[in-house]
């Protein structure tokens, strides 16, 4: 990043009317450098040949048909993912982002583009912070499902799912639907990426179903802590 005074945000939309509305506003910022790419593997180029701050991007798949955000938080796992979509929340793998906000948003005081803005600048600025604990992590009670090789895994998803329920005593119909929870693509997607790439970096999961929150690691460590309201 040649000017430091600005922070280079990578917008990936496959609709040029809304990649050029990013670039016309945010090239008026004193602060944020926009850099658009009108597909998924146009923007994972640009994340290989520039220095990228932050990536805010629609709900766009590569050519192999995986959720650009999945690739991204795996491949660069230090660069926060912001996921821009006018789709609801509960359509989109949000749990492997670090904030979603939904195309359109905006309030009384706000416009959509300035609320985005703000997001932005939210998610850079923790970055740049020390990492803080998981709020309660350390009052969780985790217990081990296994250590699993995902990448000889045929699917990962059923795997989670016998695992838990053979640890708890449940059925597996009896735990829901996973898509109730996460999506069951990002996560194989997020999780095969991290496990066959050979990257330094371990990535992780958390999700809630039926009373439990399961983590999930692509060093293949799986463990569950159970809702002690149950």
């Amino acid at each position: 990043m040649t000017d430091k005074s600005k922070q280079n945000v990578l917008f990936v939309d496959d609709v040029p009317e809304d990649a050029s509305l990013y670039a016309d506003y945010f090239d008026q910022d004193s602060t944020i450098q926009p850099i658009t790419a009108l597909s998924a593997d146009e923007g994972l180029t640009r994340l290989a040949q520039s220095e990228i701050d932050c990536v805010v991007s629609d709900s766009v798949h590569t050519e192999e048909g995986d959720p650009l955000v999945a690739v991204a938080k795996q491949r660069y796992p230090d660069i926060p993912v912001l996921l821009h979509s006018g789709r609801s929340a509960d359509m989109l793998p949000t749990e492997i982002v670090d904030k979603f906000l939904q195309k359109g948003t905006r309030t009384d005081d706000s416009t959509a583009l300035e609320i985005l803005s703000d997001s932005i600048r939210e998610l850079v600025a923790e970055e740049h912070q020390p990492t803080a604990p998981r709020q309660n992590d350390s009052d969780q009670r985790w217990h081990s499902l296994g250590t699993f090789d995902w990448s000889r895994q045929n699917s990962l998803v059923v795997t989670v799912l016998e695992a838990l329920a053979a640890e708890t005593g449940s059925d597996i119909e009896d735990l829901g639907p996973l898509y109730d929870s996460i999506d069951p693509d990002a996560l194989t997607v997020l999780m095969t990426h991290a496990a066959t790439k050979g990257t330094n970096s371990t990535a992780e999961v958390q999700f809630e179903m039926s009373g439990y929150t399961v983590r999930v690691r692509s060093d293949g460590t799986v463990e569950y802590s159970e809702d002690t309201d149950r």
